[in-house]
């Protein structure tokens, strides 16, 4: 049966001089360039797109790997001589950047990078090859869209806190009143000289609990404002973070008579968070709710968290009839809003939704509630 089958002839010179050349060809189009190190030599060999990359057009590269290594951003030197020494072992080694000075502008550059260890017929270690590749470009148009990403966040908060400015004052206000009308109190008691000892008990306590909710709401305020780009993930209390969403949105649910409730079986439950950017979903999502329920005769928003071992499902459910199917659509994309011109920048749920896929979970519309329901879902870790 084996003299059936058709053997595939070894291929000749010609073919494999063609084969070089379409390799050749398919190296130079991805902007790779290649460098080998020679272990007996101790000589790193540069073809002429690495000179390029490392600005040696003009210069020729004396083989120096120390040549090489002055040009590395001191800050990388550590994770490229690890690197190195991964490859020296035989172990291999994904591609990674690094940042270099380029020789001739002194313009900081990133590289993209890689390299494998040969072996000769003895499987003795001979030398290194490896390719590297200018990523500069690309690297500074990921940090533009960061940088657009980032704005886009500040806009969607400060438009969320823009929605709840007249909440925030009287949330402040009221409570500034009662300190007020508790100074007149003390104030008037003494000027009758009929002051008594429970009586200023009783206001210096209220008072001293009004300035704590004062100082709970500016707090919060502060925490939610504040920049959150460098915080790291971290176990934190959900009532927390709710509680202190609830601080800087119940006026408004009170000023337009809606009824909130908050259905939160464990207050013990931890989540993995960036709490300043979970609290921005939450007030988004209550902030639409509020838009959405103050024209109705019904008004209410409530809170539901559910939980098992591998999921936390944070439900905002408000009496609306829910969201027609056009506008589920698009709901997501950013710059698109069902409000009126002025009162919505089209970002809130843009910006929620990549806030959640950051830590790993999702948000989404339920469309099979009975009224109007978005769900967060983060995955329980504890």
């Amino acid at each position: 049966m084996l003299n059936n089958l058709e053997r595939k002839a070894d291929p000749k010179p010609s073919e494999i001089k063609i084969l070089l050349g379409r390799l050749e060809l398919a190296v130079k189009g991805s902007g790779f360039g290649i460098w080998e190190f020679e272990l007996q030599t101790g000589q790193l060999i540069w073809d002429s797109k690495m000179a390029k990359i490392y600005g040696y057009t003009n210069h020729v590269f004396d083989k120096n790997p120390n040549t090489w290594k002055a040009c590395i951003h001191h800050d990388d030197i550590a994770i490229v001589d690890e690197k190195f020494n991964q490859l020296m072992q035989g172990q291999p080694v994904e591609i990674f950047e690094f940042r270099i000075f380029h020789f001739e502008t002194k313009e900081l550059r990133f590289i993209e990078a890689n390299g494998a260890l040969e072996t000769d017929a003895n499987g003795q270690p001979y030398r290194l090859v490896g390719m590297n590749r200018d990523v500069t470009d690309k690297k500074l148009i990921e940090n533009n869209l960061e940088a657009e990403r980032i704005a886009r966040i500040t806009t969607s908060k400060m438009a969320a806190l823009g929605e709840m400015a007249s909440g925030i004052a009287h949330e402040i206000n009221n409570p500034l009143m009662v300190v007020k009308i508790g100074a007149a109190k003390i104030n008037s008691l003494l000027q009758k000289n009929s002051i008594l000892h429970d009586d200023v008990k009783k206001e210096l306590t209220k008072i001293d609990d009004t300035v704590g909710r004062i100082a709970k709401i500016i707090k919060s305020l502060q925490n939610f404002s504040r920049n959150s780009q460098l915080d790291q993930l971290e176990p934190t209390l959900l009532k927390k973070v709710i509680d202190e969403t609830l601080s800087i949105s119940q006026e408004r649910l009170y000023k337009l008579n809606i009824h909130f409730q908050l259905h939160l079986p464990d207050e013990s439950l931890e989540v993995l968070t960036k709490p300043v950017e979970l609290s921005q979903v939450l007030l988004n999502l209550l902030n639409n709710s509020v838009d959405a329920v103050q024209q109705l005769e019904t008004k209410w928003i409530e809170i539901r968290v559910t939980a098992n071992e591998q999921m936390i499902e944070i439900r905002v459910i408000d009496s609306g009839s829910g969201i027609p199917e056009e506008v589920q659509a698009k709901m997501m994309q950013p710059f698109y809003t069902s409000k009126p011109i002025g009162q919505g920048t089209g970002l809130g749920l843009s910006i929620s939704k990549g806030i959640i896929n950051s830590h790993r979970g999702e948000l989404l519309y339920e469309p099979t509630h009975q009224n109007t329901c978005f769900v967060i879902r983060l995955p329980n870790l504890f």
